[in-house]
């Protein structure tokens, strides 16, 4: 008894660790190509169909298995919520929820609007994630305030390159800020006044002092525009 009671637990451990897995991204873009992964494929099946449903329509794959593993890019054409099945093995489901592709350029345009009316950089930003956040939590405009203030800003700010941008923009922020209040700034423009004596001009000057401050695009961006 206790023979059989060992190989059935050994059994249960060994099949439940090698059940098939779908790893898919929680969001994608209509048209765009996203990852699509499936793992612990036996060797007895070498093609694995898989169905992508909706409400709407369907959308069917096969993919010829390697090593017990289809690692490939799909594209769906439709945005909407999709349940992921496969024929092979009727236990193994996921979702991914698909948005329509335009809805990448609404941020960071309307950001740019805002920022050229009110001439708050802040609030235009701001404007921009937060709409982005609508977009991926469903629609739900009190939801994605609480998530892009529990999970977004903190998930943005404990990532160490992140971090890194932030702290090097505010102290080579800093640093231009001191050099403008010590008269820096106002004495390279009394050199480039000189230059820049019509808008043409102006403009040539401005895209000569981009290509000279080369060393880093956020200090480009800083020392250039201030």
């Amino acid at each position: 008894m206790r023979a059989f009671n060992f190989i059935f637990t050994f059994f249960l451990f060994f099949t439940t660790g090698l059940s098939q897995q779908i790893t898919v991204p929680p969001l994608a873009l209509d048209g765009i190509k996203f990852q699509f992964k499936i793992e612990n494929i036996p060797d007895t099946t070498s093609i694995v169909n898989v169905s992508f449903l909706n409400d709407e329509d369907g959308v069917d794959f096969s993919f010829i298995q390697q090593k017990g593993i289809v690692d490939t890019q799909i594209v769906l054409n439709n945005s909407g919520n999709y349940s992921i099945m496969s024929s092979n093995f009727p236990g193994l489901t996921s979702g991914i929820r698909v948005l329509p592709g335009f809805f990448s350029i609404i941020p960071p345009l309307l950001a740019i609007l805002l920022a050229l009316v009110f001439r708050q950089v802040i609030v235009a930003l701001f404007a921009g994630v937060f709409t982005g956040a609508i977009f991926i939590y469903d629609y739900n405009p009190l939801l994605a305030l609480m998530r892009l203030i529990d999970r977004v800003t903190v998930e943005t700010v404990v990532d160490r390159s992140h971090t890194e941008i932030i702290i090097f923009t505010l102290l080579f922020g800093g640093v231009v800020s001191l050099i403008s209040s010590n008269g820096g700034t106002k004495g390279l423009a009394n050199v480039l006044i000189k230059i820049a004596s019509t808008r043409k001009n102006t403009m040539i000057a401005t895209w000569l002092m981009g290509l000279a401050i080369f060393f880093d695009d956020y200090a480009n961006t800083l020392i250039v525009g201030n």
